[in-house]
């Protein structure tokens, strides 16, 4: 990862369930690098991390998907089968935006 990512945004898309090393620690490592980082979901508040089979840490979410269905499932694919609006969070903002899904 690039050292320095100051001024660039990244979003991180994530829903209940998902395994919380896989989301904070890129999360701790592209703030670190001085990248803004949104968590967007398909729900607002704060989502549920898993520690493999064990319930982990509540993550705030910063954005709300958009054309999601709050509380729709717990199953990020699954919601978007069920939603295909729900499968652009963000106005692109440049040819250089990072996105990772969990």
């Amino acid at each position: 990862m690039p050292a320095n990512l100051k001024g660039k945004s990244v979003a991180i898309v994530a829903t209940d369930g998902f395994e919380q090393s896989e989301l904070t620690k890129p999360l701790d490592a592209l703030r670190a690098a001085g990248a803004k980082v949104d968590v967007i979901a398909p729900k607002d508040g704060r989502i549920q991390g898993m520690q493999h089979h064990e319930k982990g840490d509540m993550i705030a979410v910063d954005r709300m998907l958009a054309g999601s269905i709050p509380h729709s499932t717990t199953r990020w694919s699954t919601g978007r089968r069920r939603n295909p609006t729900a499968c652009g969070p963000t106005k692109r903002r440049s040819s250089s935006s990072v996105i990772s899904s969990t």
